[in-house]
Formats: structure tokens, C-alpha cells, sequence
């Protein structure tokens, strides 16, 4: 009896060790071992030129900043100088130490005041509050033997007849006034006067409060009406490998906007794909940057094939590891249905129709 029953615990743990095997097996996997395509040369970088000064190229600059906000004592929520200093870097421009050695020297000059008002809410009776505001300066850029260049700033925002209660409560000090809301477009329509329309890219996601896609509307909106020219796409290229993961979101975000044109950044993208994965995979970098990938990559259809192995790749890790890259599939797989008019056998599709290097 005894020998019956160990013989029979034996035959459980052997169907019980197959059933374990059969159940580890059942993600998918490709048909064929997929290679993934190497990531593609960087193009070379268009320098930010001063259109005005012969497009003459600064490599470093002197920069000096004067802001005059007389009702706000100690420092300011938000200096002007942080987001042009992020845009001028992201540009290839060096920002130097007061008293080195410069190619040119970048001023801009901003006052602003904020107006209070009386408003009245039922119970709470009559009260004040900061809840309109005003700014103008100038941007000013100088350089020896080229004639300074000067640019206005100016940002109204009269006085609501009504706010909100919340408002009320949250504005009750001249600091708690949002003056970068009125500065922030002024500010980059001048450096866009100055630099080209590069400055547009490098002014996404300049600072941490300026990480929300309201905040970038504007720039988006300027940029569509710019269109995918050569000075865009090929900032955009390169903020696709910038190290801030916010900027790599919105980058990827304006490449599908602009589908189906601008497809020279079609490789990059499905280079970011598989390096955002793996980075992920590591606990390195955040998920929803293939998200957007994915899905701006999708939007450029048939001409977006050269993205097809990485896709297939990113799929299956995904699917297989969806503590770290959760929905990744999901987008992985609609852009290879749009890709390839298929829901499924990518790998076949890709054989029938690879192209080597080609993006179209």
C-alpha cells in the first residue's frame, strides 16, 4: 500500500513539474530571433544661428538677468533666468560665469506688478485678493561689432470681474500670483525672434512646474504652425536622446502630430522604443515614454516599417512583463496593426516586406 501510494506522488509531481513547464511556455514568443536594428547616425546638428546678425553662430554667451518684482519680498517663485538657461544649453549654447570670456552677452529685463481687488462671497462678506497682473522689459542681445538687437516682453492680465473661491483663498500675498504665466510666451516668441524656431522644442518641459501638457500648449500650437521644418525635426531628434524623460514624452508626442510627414524621425523612435524597454525593465526609467513612442509611430501608418522588428520586440517583453511595462503591448501592438494591416503574424509581414535601412 504504501509502495502504491509513493508511486502515485511521484506520477503528481512529474505531471505537476510538465503542467509548470507547459504554463511558463504559454507567453508568446516570436517565430524567429528579430534582431534589433541598430540605433541610426545622429544627424548632424543645425547650429542656432542669430538670423538678424548674418546668421552669425554663438557658442557662448554672457547671461544677465534683472528682474524688478517690487511687492514680492525674498526670491521668486519661478526665475526666468532657469527655463532660458535650459533652452539655451539644449540649444548648444554655453552659458558662462559672470566675467568669462563671451561671443555675446544675453539681457533681459522684466518688471511686473500684481493688482488686487474687492470681491464678495455670500457669507464670507467682502474680501481682497491678488487676481490680475502685468509685465513688460525687453530682451536685449549685444555683441561687438553687430548692432544690439531688442526685443519686447510684454504680458497683461486685467482684473477679473469674478474668481473663484478657491482662487480667493490662494491668492491672498502679491507671491502668490502666477507671474510666469504671463512671461513665459513673450519670453519664448523673443528667443524665437532671436534663434529660430528650435527654441520651440527646447522650451518643452523647461522646469518641473512646466511638466503638464497646458503648460506646453502653447509651444505645441506654435509648432504646428511652423510645420515639421528642418530646424524642428532636427531639434526634435535630438530631445528624443535628451536625459529628461518629460521632454522625450512630448518630443515623441509632436513626431505624431506631424505624421505622416516628418520621417526621419521614424528610426529614432524605434530606437527610444527598445532603449525605454530595456531601461524599464532595469527599474531605470518610466513606461509611459513608450506609450507615446508606440503610438507616435502607429500614426505614420505603412511609411513607419522600418520600426516593425523593434516593435515586435517591445510587444513581446511587454507581454511577458507587465509589472514593469503594463499597456506597452497594447500600443506596441495597434501601431504594427497600423504598420502592417495585420492583428497578428508581424513576423512573417516583416519578411515578406523588409527593407534594409529604409523608412518607407
Amino acid at each position: 500500500m504504501k509502495k502504491t501510494c509513493f508511486i502515485f506522488l511521484i506520477c503528481i509531481l512529474i505531471i505537476g513539474g510538465c503542467t509548470k513547464e507547459k504554463d511558463k511556455s504559454a507567453v508568446q514568443k516570436p517565430k524567429e530571433a528579430l534582431n534589433v536594428l541598430p540605433p541610426p547616425p545622429m544627424p548632424e546638428r543645425i547650429q542656432a544661428s542669430v538670423k538678424r546678425w548674418d546668421g552669425i553662430v554663438l557658442k557662448k554667451i554672457c547671461l544677465v538677468v534683472k528682474e524688478n518684482f517690487p511687492q514680492i519680498k525674498g526670491e521668486l517663485p519661478m526665475s526666468i533666468g532657469k527655463p532660458v538657461k535650459t533652452i539655451l544649453t539644449r540649444m548648444g549654447i554655453d552659458i558662462v560665469p559672470k566675467g568669462s570670456p563671451c561671443d555675446a552677452t544675453l539681457t533681459i529685463k522684466l518688471k511686473g506688478q500684481t493688482f488686487k481687488a474687492k470681491y464678495h462671497f455670500g457669507p464670507i462678506g467682502v474680501g481682497e485678493c491678488y487676481s490680475g497682473g502685468k509685465v513688460n522689459g525687453q530682451i536685449l542681445l549685444t555683441a561687438k561689432g553687430y548692432q544690439t538687437l531688442a526685443i519686447p516682453i510684454n504680458g497683461d492680465d486685467p482684473v477679473p470681474e469674478k474668481v473663484s473661491e478657491n482662487w480667493f483663498y490662494k491668492h491672498q500675498k502679491p507671491e502668490d500670483y502666477n507671474f510666469r504665466e504671463l512671461w513665459f510666451e513673450p519670453l519664448i516668441d523673443g528667443l524665437v525672434a532671436l534663434w529660430g524656431p528650435q527654441v520651440l522644442v527646447c522650451a518643452l518641459d523647461v522646469t518641473k512646474s512646466g511638466a503638464t501638457y497646458w503648460r506646453n500648449a502653447p509651444i505645441y500650437s506654435r509648432l504646428m504652425k511652423i510645420g515639421p521644418v528642418d530646424e524642428v525635426v532636427n531639434a526634435l531628434i535630438y530631445a528624443l536622446q535628451d536625459s529628461n524623460h518629460t521632454l522625450k514624452k512630448y518630443a515623441a508626442n509632436m513626431f505624431g502630430e506631424f505624421a505622416p510627414n516628418a520621417k526621419e524621425g521614424i528610426p529614432f523612435l524605434s530606437q527610444v522604443l527598445i532603449e525605454e524597454v530595456k531601461g524599464r525593465l532595469k527599474k531605470e526609467l518610466k513606461y509611459w515614454v513608450n506609450w507615446d513612442v508606440a503610438i507616435a509611430l502607429g500614426k505614420y501608418g505603412p511609411a513607419a516599417k522600418y520600426a516593425v522588428p523593434n516593435l515586435i520586440k517591445a510587444y513581446y517583453i511587454a507581454k511577458k512583463e507587465q509589472n514593469y511595462l503594463k499597456g506597452v503591448d497594447t500600443h506596441c501592438a495597434d501601431a504594427l496593426e497600423k504598420i502592417t494591416g495585420k492583428s497578428s503574424g508581424w513576423e512573417d509581414w516583416w519578411k515578406r516586406h523588409k527593407t534594409r535601412n529604409k523608412t518607407e
